[in-house]
């Protein structure tokens, strides 16, 4: 996150689908319980926009906006994600139901940690890095981003406007399902959740692998059997019961001894 807010980050563009982007973004989402409790509509455009976007990015756009407006909504409320086109423009709408922006708030919405005292208990004090991170992306992709918002308890919609790529690619043929490679059962575990979302998201994109992801090592323990993975990327630092634990109670558990595990930050040892 840091390089990209310093502006180290190069694109790695390609010739994308606009739905095709915005139902990874919101799969991801749904698969790390954005949606839970929570009325979730997506209406798609009728016929294919072509971008020419970073795939990962603009997904992480998309995720960013989602999580953002589940935040910021309380249980029983609707978002809404609307896309189309206008004016030669992609347009994403993200809406929801929630607690809503103060009209002296919307002009500086996206600068880094802005305040709102209505958004205490729910951003620790601002509205955190997610807003300035979409801003910076969006704008590196010659596109813009706003929100709007009739005031407190009236909801919010966050607009983003990118170019449509002008000459769509040739549609590709699929691929044979016989050269599919299959992914693995990850478990992530970080108590940092924007890393482990992002891992996560990341893992399921280029990979093909299904991710399940968890913040604490209580929590890790308790879905894992479920879960079943084949590779635990696991976070020593954790906060209460330490990665080293975490890793010591999955190899009791016999279905697990031969489990590959990846230590995170403050590894130390083989």
């Amino acid at each position: 996150t840091s390089r990209i807010m310093q502006g180290k980050i190069e694109l790695r563009k390609e010739s994308v689908e606009l739905a095709a982007l915005i139902d990874q973004a919101v799969k991801a989402a749904r698969a790390l319980g954005d949606g839970n409790q929570r009325e979730f509509v997506v209406t798609l455009p009728e016929q294919p926009i072509w971008l020419k976007a970073d795939p990962v990015r603009m997904v992480q756009v998309i995720q960013n906006l989602l999580h953002n407006a589940v935040k910021y909504s309380d249980a029983g409320g609707r978002i809404e994600l609307i896309a189309g086109s206008q004016d030669g423009r992609a347009v994403i709408n993200v809406r929801d139901t929630g607690i809503g922006i103060e009209a002296e708030l919307l002009p500086s919405i996206f600068e880094l940690f802005t305040q709102s005292s209505r958004s205490l208990d729910r951003a620790q004090g601002g509205l955190g890095i997610g807003l300035t991170l979409v801003q910076r992306l969006v704008e590196m992709h010659e596109g813009s981003v706003f929100a709007q918002s009739e005031g407190p308890g009236r909801g919010s919609t966050i607009v983003i406007r990118l170019p449509i790529e002008q000459t769509p690619p040739c549609a590709a043929p699929p691929p044979e399902r016989n050269h599919v490679t299959p992914g693995r059962r990850i478990f992530v575990v970080d108590d940092n959740v924007g890393a482990a979302r992002t891992l996560s998201l990341l893992l399921a994109q280029r990979g093909n692998h299904l991710v399940e992801t968890a913040y604490d090592g209580p929590s890790a323990l308790a879905r894992i059997r479920e879960f079943q993975p084949e590779i635990v990327l696991l976070d020593i630092g954790l906060p209460g019961m330490d990665g080293w634990q975490v890793a010591k109670s999955i190899r009791a558990m016999h279905e697990f001894r031969d489990v590959f595990r990846v230590r995170g930050r403050h590894a130390r040892g083989d």
